[in-house]
């Protein structure tokens, strides 16, 4: 109910190197890495399903 309203969410300090790992493998990135607007640093990507994965961590 008062989740990140993801399918899930893996907290994780190296965004960067992760988000570049998934992109090399040719995975779908949804949104970026970005800094929110709840100051949480993230990026998302969808698997083959079609849900919506988030990693970050609150900045």
């Amino acid at each position: 109910m008062y989740g990140y309203g993801y399918d899930a969410y893996f907290i994780t300090e190296q965004q960067e190197q992760l988000e570049k790992e998934f992109e090399a493998a040719g995975v779908n990135i949804v949104r970026a890495l970005i800094n929110t607007d709840y100051n949480n640093k993230e990026f998302v990507i969808e698997d083959v399903d079609g849900r919506w994965i988030a990693f970050g961590i609150k900045g």
